[in-house]
């Protein structure tokens, strides 16, 4: 069986844990199975992806017409020996965009996405979007794409009940429209050994607090987590930023670290030695959605700021809604936050409460694979 992944890849952790999570439990479902990646700029680079035992998928047409009408044509020899798969051969395909269709990506995902269900419907190949954040879908010609998507789509999971509501919003429901929660939260981290920062406090900052929040937001973001970085160390804690993206999320983090007075920046390749690390900490201080599931998924305590309705309704689901905060509170709300989650006996009581939480979670997040898998077992046939 050839499976496609599509959207999940190497451009931050996240999206690397999920392809792991996705390789992960399919192959412990199916003896055989292909993973196949249609490259997409630094998301599924050469190297990642052979690392990844992933093959390359070629589509047919386009401005590659002649190099595909060759393959397609003449030499399935050749393909065999580059592992070039076309999308004709793919039996189904596994979407794991996190969070990628809705109003603040403008149309040309959706519309692409709409596209792309189209051609899946063509050849036959199943299409299920994993567990990830949808809409809003104000526009109409946003609302349109997701209405043809929905009918092509085999499965739609939803991670929370407001993306559930946004897609019902288009279609009313359906059988093909389902919530589960992060499906990353089965995956186990794998911690480094001799961890230095073990009970420390880690920072996770994230590029796309500046990007997609409101200006007066954006522009206090880097000051607000240097506080948050100056006040854990007056408190006697020992702290850490984590990189989960790149770059411009390691510009923050100097930025940061410079300001609070030298604090250690940690960038780690492998996700899951990130998710070991996190599990190795008293407390996430994370903007970073994946930084705080695997935080939660390890019953260890977070405080986050978010730039969409998926954090606090992930925080809401953990039943610590309060976790998340809003840069416009004063000073004293947060700093109560931040000494509630370092204090021994909060931080305890919480990590029994996230740890409840999470058994639930990666029950429903095991139900949804056995959804998924009896679709996986008709396209095998």
């Amino acid at each position: 069986m050839k499976i496609e992944i599509r959207k999940a890849g190497f451009v931050n952790k996240g999206a690397e844990l999920m392809l792991r999570a996705i390789q992960q439990e399919v192959r412990g479902k199916y003896r055989t199975v292909d993973f196949v990646m249609e490259p997409r700029n630094r998301m599924a680079i050469y190297l990642k992806r052979a690392e990844a035992g992933l093959y390359q998928k070629l589509k047919t047409g386009g401005r590659r017409r002649a190099l595909t009408n060759f393959a397609v044509r003449y030499s399935p020899q050749w393909r065999k020996e580059y592992g070039i798969v076309l999308d004709r051969e793919i039996d189904a395909v596994l979407d794991a965009a996190g969070f990628a269709y809705g109003d603040q990506f403008g149309a040309g995902r959706t519309v692409e996405l709409a596209k792309f269900s189209r051609r899946c419907r063509k050849l036959g190949t199943r299409l299920i979007l994993l567990p990830q954040a949808f809409g809003p879908f104000s526009s109409p010609e946003i609302r349109k794409a997701m209405e043809e998507v929905i009918g092509n789509a085999d499965f739609i999971f939803a991670r929370e009940k407001v993306s559930y509501e946004h897609l019902c919003g288009i279609s009313g429901e359906r059988e093909n429209i389902r919530r589960a929660p992060d499906f990353t939260n089965l995956v186990i981290g794998s911690p480094p050994e001799n961890f230095p920062f073990r009970e420390g406090i880690c920072f996770i900052p994230n590029n796309k607090m500046i990007e997609k929040s409101e200006s007066d937001v954006a522009e206090r973001y880097i000051s607000f987590l240097s506080d948050c970085v100056r006040y854990v160390k007056k408190l006697g804690e020992e702290s850490f930023i984590l990189i989960h993206e790149g770059r411009n999320d390691q510009i923050i983090a100097e930025k940061v670290s410079e300001s609070a007075g030298g604090v250690p920046v940690l960038m780690e390749e492998d996700p899951l030695r990130v998710k070991g690390i996190i599990g190795q900490c008293k407390a996430v201080v994370s903007s970073r959605f994946h930084g705080i599931v695997s935080a939660f998924s390890q019953g260890i305590p977070a405080l986050a700021t978010g730039w969409s309705h998926k954090y606090w309704l992930l925080f809401e689901d953990y039943g610590f809604p309060e976790g998340l905060i809003d840069m416009r509170e004063s000073g004293d709300q947060w700093k109560s936050r931040m000494n509630q989650i370092i204090d021994d006996g909060f931080n305890k009581s919480l990590r029994g409460k996230l740890a409840e939480k999470a058994v639930v979670f990666k029950k429903q997040s095991a139900e949804m694979w056995g959804e998924v898998f009896t679709l996986l077992d008709e396209a095998e046939k």
